[in-house]
């Protein structure tokens, strides 16, 4: 038996493939929990990997993201990810493109499977010739990053490259091997994307947005660096990082009511939760901005319970730089990021920074001060005090 506190492997992920090779698996990697998120992004177009190792009975083990339909094969999709910490928002860096995607796991999904062989209806075609053959599977999937199409536990097909849906048919491309006896088709819980985060217009082509990301718990702010952005001042690689926060607003239930009014532009975009149960758009609730701004349940909810209306839209709050005073050519600032348990410190490496006087590099810290020492909102004169009190 190993000591305490010593490591043993136990358990070896790989690129679960059907056609092609994916190289580069291992770029980045990123874990919550039990999801680990893995880059791809030397594998034509880029590819992530959603590993989860506690897979319950209406789960996906894995779920394969490829770079987004139209997207260039030479974006780096998947140089960098980051997965918040309850698992619910994926984030993958394209920086040899400037550009973020934005993924959030859609959890009231309906569960269902079929699986095809040559005997059933309809029969699997497995002669290792025919490609482009079509499924009516009988149920319409809710998005093609819905379900998982699995020729064996390791090959697994890779949505909109391996095959196409369109209603409820299924059309796989490539010819399937004449070993492969059966396709396993499942639509479970899932990560779509969103979002598509671009840089800032005017900056330079090649300077890396998205080169290295991080969130917050429940991946409300993400920071994006661009180590190789031109400064202000033409200096080369001298680096940024561009904060960005996601619109959410709490709102508590009275037992009487059905109808919430969140903010305008939170109610066009909202996904919605009773604690930490997300809703099923058109089930659970209905987005009644047409008329009015509200969120109106198909029930109502106990008295007390916090609904949380989370927008999917992302504003840009602030970008950080180096000091003036080290804000020079190739110091790569942003290469590295990182935020403290409080959220109101942050770490950004300049790990380039180079003078005739000084050669080592630098981190700084940026602190949002009234979060760490708090604000004096009112003062009281000789205030008379017992024991007991409260402040």
């Amino acid at each position: 038996m190993l000591p305490e506190g010593k490591f043993a492997q136990t358990a070896k992920l790989i690129p679960y493939q059907h056609t092609g090779t994916f190289t580069g698996y291992g770029d980045a990697v990123d874990l919550s929990g039990y999801v680990c998120v893995v880059g791809a992004p030397r594998t034509d177009p880029g590819i992530a990997f959603v590993h989860n190792f506690r897979v319950s009975e209406k789960e996906h083990g894995v779920q394969i993201l490829p770079a987004p339909a139209g997207s260039s094969s030479t974006e780096g999709f998947g140089k960098a990810v980051r997965i918040s910490e309850d698992s619910n928002w994926i984030f993958v860096g394209a920086p040899d493109a400037n550009k973020v995607y934005v993924y959030h796991k859609k959890n009231n999904v309906e569960f269902n499977q079929i699986t095809l062989t040559s005997s059933t209806t309809p029969a699997l075609v497995h002669d290792g010739v025919s490609a482009g053959e079509t499924y009516d599977i009988g149920w319409t999937p809710t998005n093609i990053n819905s379900v998982v199409v699995k020729a064996s536990a390791t090959n697994i097909l890779t949505p909109g490259i391996d095959y196409t849906i369109t209603g409820s048919v299924i059309t796989i491309i490539p010819a399937i091997d004449t070993n492969i006896t059966s396709l396993e088709i499942t639509q479970a819980p899932y990560y779509v994307m969103q979002t598509e985060l671009t840089a800032p217009i005017g900056i330079n082509a090649d300077a890396e947005f998205g080169k290295f990301l991080y969130c917050n718990k429940d991946g409300s702010e993400l920071f994006v660096g661009a180590p190789s952005e031109t400064g202000a001042g033409g200096e080369v690689d001298a680096g940024k990082v561009y904060c960005y926060q996601r619109r959410v607003e709490f709102q508590k239930s009275n037992s009487l009511t059905t109808s919430y009014t969140p903010t305008p532009d939170i109610t066009s975009m909202a996904n919605v939760y009773v604690g930490e149960q997300e809703l099923l758009d058109g089930t659970s609730y209905t987005d009644a901005l047409s008329s009015t701004s509200e969120i109106i349940l198909t029930e109502t909810v106990e008295s007390g319970q916090k609904i949380k209306f989370s927008s999917t839209h992302w504003d840009k709050v602030q970008e950080l730089t180096a000091p003036s005073e080290d804000n020079i050519a190739n110091t790569l600032f942003g290469s590295q990021i990182a935020v403290d348990s409080s959220g109101a410190g942050v770490y950004v490496t300049a790990p380039g920074y180079k003078t005739s006087f000084y050669d080592s590099g630098k981190v700084y810290r940026y602190a949002k001060k009234n979060r760490y020492l708090g604000k004096a909102t009112a003062k009281v004169a000789n205030p008379s005090l017992t024991a007991g009190d409260n402040l």
